[in-house]
């Protein structure tokens, strides 16, 4: 019964590390060696909470070679929906 508290502690750390950094862009393929496969669904997370100071962005783009992703975060503007 570990996983909710790794979770937890996961999340944490993907809000600390934006938070302390807004506005810098972070590399899709960086972000899953560092906090795993379920990034993503974490990232979901900190985004539908209502208590969260930020909000985390993603853009791709796609090019005949390869598809580039990217992470940021912005300060939370209240009453805004993800």
């Amino acid at each position: 019964m570990r996983e909710p508290v790794v979770r937890e502690a996961k999340r944490q750390r993907i809000t600390n590390l934006f938070a302390q950094n807004l506005g810098k862009r972070y590399d899709s393929a960086k972000l899953h060696g560092w906090f795993g496969t379920s990034f993503r669904t974490r990232v979901s997370e900190i985004n539908k909470d209502p208590t969260s100071p930020i909000r985390i962005l993603n853009h791709t783009e796609s090019t005949d070679e390869r598809e580039a992703s990217v992470y940021w975060a912005e300060i939370r503007v209240p009453g805004a929906t993800t």
